[in-house]
């Protein structure tokens, strides 16, 4: 970690460029959580388990999809990481432009897939389902109406609000506490200070009641401006490895199988700490030498990657679709497998009609802004006698 001085412009860039040298492989990381978080609805979406299969479950490796909380950490560190990249090579980012951006690239394809899934609970009339698990209930569990659709596609909620498409809950930090992030830019050569105020925020929150390990967003409206204060912490963890440029890196092999080895224990276990801890070895070890960068290279996970932010969106409302539309015609395990290749269907199609035109409409508005901007004039130097 450097010392407390600001670099230079010029050790600025550097850094930056040296950080870039993987955010696109970073993307099968990305694409990864995503299907971790579908298969995580599956099991909750279908009738309960046998209990003898808890333990499996709750005490190993597979909890990551058991609970799905792990993959929701890891997506917070990860846009702290590469929001902060992004920020770092635009060099002048206004708070007003990012803001909007930000809005674009988030709320457009929200309320798209808000709107995907109110119409395909009018169409199905969804009604109780005995079999289904937890968000089975749910899901669709709330008439759909105008006002209903707004709250949900502006992301205003709480626990239990986003019924038509339950994992909004996490977009809800994601857009809050981004919206403000080119203020990062702030604690380059000053990381430690970053992570201190992020940590002193996170034991706050905990402190006036939020509950470690499980929160999502709190019973009330107003409680889940102090739930962003909790979750503030992965999404400075991850900026932070990217103020640091390719000053972390995992280079010995024993150093990475050790990063592997903690990997795997944290996402065993209901500490946030912990996963915030494994995501960022994570992105260390995507960086860095060894085989992770050649896995993550693979044109299918590329692929899994792009479409991972429309997959995560719209796998809700197909797996309810499989499930009350083939209720009657298949087991709930049936529909539910079977929804999974129609879930990817679905984003791909999502991606290409919904996701990728927001983010040229984002870059555009980015590119928009740099024109306006009046070019910086340099002060004319003394001529020397």
């Amino acid at each position: 970690m450097p010392d407390g001085t600001r670099p230079g412009a010029e050790g600025q860039a550097g850094a930056a460029s040296a950080a870039q040298a993987s955010p696109r492989l970073l993307d099968g990381l990305r694409g990864l959580a995503a299907l971790a978080v579908v298969f995580t609805h599956i099991l909750s979406m279908a009738p309960p388990l046998p209990p003898a299969l808890l333990p499996m479950l709750e005490a190993t490796p597979l909890r990551l999809i058991h609970t799905g909380r792990a993959p929701v950490i890891f997506f917070f560190v990860l846009s702290g990481y590469v929001l902060t990249l992004s920020l770092l090579k635009d060099r002048r980012p206004g708070l007003a432009t990012f803001a909007l951006r930000r809005s674009c690239r988030l709320l457009l394809p929200v309320a798209g897939a808000v709107l995907v899934s109110a119409a395909l609970s009018l169409a199905l009339r969804p009604g109780p389902l005995p079999q289904g698990g937890w968000d089975a209930q749910v899901l669709w569990s709330e008439p759909v109406g105008t006002g209903m659709v707004l709250r949900q596609a502006l992301l205003l909620g709480a626990d239990g609000w986003f019924t038509l498409d339950i994992p909004l809950w996490t977009l809800v930090h994601e857009w809050r506490i981004t919206l403000l992030f080119p203020l990062v830019l702030l604690f380059r050569g000053r990381v430690a200070w970053l992570l201190g105020l992020a940590l002193l925020l996170h034991v706050a929150a905990i402190a006036l009641g939020v509950a470690p390990d499980r929160h999502q967003l709190g019973p009330r409206l107003p409680s889940t401006l102090l739930s962003d204060a909790y979750f503030l912490l992965p999404f400075a963890v991850g900026a932070a490895l990217a103020l640091e440029g390719q000053g972390g890196q995992l280079r010995p092999a024993w150093a990475r199988r050790l990063a592997w080895a903690g990997i795997l224990v944290a996402v065993s276990l209901p500490h946030d700490l912990m996963v915030i801890t494994a995501s960022a070895a994570l992105i260390l070890l995507a960086r860095g030498p060894g085989a992770l960068p050649r896995v993550l290279a693979r044109p299918g996970l590329l692929w899994l990657g792009r479409i991972s932010f429309s997959l995560y969106l719209i796998h809700m409302p197909v797996l309810g679709a499989m499930l009350h539309g083939l209720g009657g015609v298949l087991p709930p395990w049936g529909a539910l497998l079977l929804g999974l290749p129609l879930a990817l269907l679905a984003a791909q199609g999502f991606h290409a009609l919904v996701d990728a035109p927001a983010q040229r409409l984002s870059r555009r508005i980015r590119l928009s802004a740099a024109a306006a901007m009046p070019a910086r004039q340099d002060k004319p130097q003394p001529v020397s006698a």
